[in-house]
């Protein structure tokens, strides 16, 4: 498990998800907003996904707006 990351670090994140009884893979480019003990919140430009920290892995990148 990877936890190199803290709140408001951007990055690719890649996880998987139960829906409807199938694994979805996504990976996003977006911002952790927060980090519970079980799970982390990360945003992309469109949506923002609860995930749990097992299922979570993430790549730290330069933030795209500062310079």
């Amino acid at each position: 498990m990877n936890e190199n990351y803290q709140v408001n670090d951007f990055g690719i994140a890649s996880f998987h998800y139960n829906k409807k009884k199938i694994r979805v893979g996504v990976t996003a480019f977006g911002q952790i907003t927060g980090i519970e003990k079980k799970v982390v919140s990360f945003h992309d430009d469109i949506q923002e996904y609860i995930i749990d920290k097992k299922d979570f892995q993430f790549e730290k990148k330069p933030d795209p707006v500062k310079k």
